[in-house]
């Protein structure tokens, strides 16, 4: 699945939570063998909180939903990186600024 960075960043900051400093564009993961995906960098609150506010905002068909559930994790120590191998992302924006 391929999705924009622009519609993850402006999904989420209509969401309650500040996501602002969490997204990764490309990130590869473990077995990923350089290849790009979209991760979150954060908690366990952090990750159920993106999962229940913005990932069905950003689903079209029950088939985008399923690829939401195939997440990694790995342990970076104080917090975790949750990514998604299956989907890559456009980065369509250079970057953000914080009073968007």
């Amino acid at each position: 699945m391929d999705i924009k960075a622009s519609k993850i960043f402006d999904t989420a900051y209509e969401s309650p939570w500040d996501f602002s400093e969490m997204f990764r564009w490309e990130y590869s993961g473990r077995g990923m063998y350089g290849k790009k995906c979209f991760a979150l960098i954060g908690n366990l609150q952090d990750f159920a909180a993106f999962m229940l506010n913005v990932v069905p905002l950003l689903t079209d068909s029950e088939e985008d939903s399923i690829e939401w559930t195939r997440v990694s994790m790995d342990n970076m120590g104080y917090d975790f990186v949750y990514y998604w191998p299956s989907i890559t992302v456009d980065v369509d924006v250079e970057e953000y600024s914080e009073n968007r």
